[in-house]
């Protein structure tokens, strides 16, 4: 797994290089191919670093989407980073640990399970009033 790791890490470093240019359709596709290899690493429910590589995979695709203005793909992403990094036996600081796998998203949004959850219901309400009911 530690050339699979190492591949993962590349793709979402390399999508966070292009969200900063900004090439949101590079860092869409480099996102992507990150949050791909990481379903095919570990369990999910095993180790912690599988957990921290899935959740960085899942970050990047939730700053991705939140900068191409796709609420939809925010939410999912945000959902599945937010599962990672709770459940029964697992602490969101062993999964996030210092921040780092979130990269340079300054509004605080996935910091804590609290300020997911509550983007998650801001994108709800955001996608209720887009397409209603």
């Amino acid at each position: 797994d530690g050339a699979l790791s190492l591949l993962i890490e590349l793709y979402r470093s390399s999508a966070w290089n292009r969200l900063a240019v900004p090439d949101i359709d590079g860092a869409r596709r480099e996102a992507w191919a990150a949050c791909i290899h990481s379903q095919t690493i570990g369990d999910g429910s095993g180790k912690m670093e599988f957990r921290r590589i899935k959740a960085g995979a899942q970050a990047v695709m939730a700053a991705v989407s939140r900068a191409g203005d796709n609420p939809i793909g925010e939410m999912e992403a945000m959902k599945n980073l937010l599962e990672l990094a709770s459940g029964e036996g697992v602490e969101w600081e062993s999964v996030i640990g210092d921040g780092s796998i979130l990269g340079e998203n300054g509004d605080g949004t996935a910091k804590s399970t609290e300020a997911m959850k509550n983007r998650i219901d801001e994108l709800e309400k955001e996608l209720q009033k887009r397409f209603g009911s």
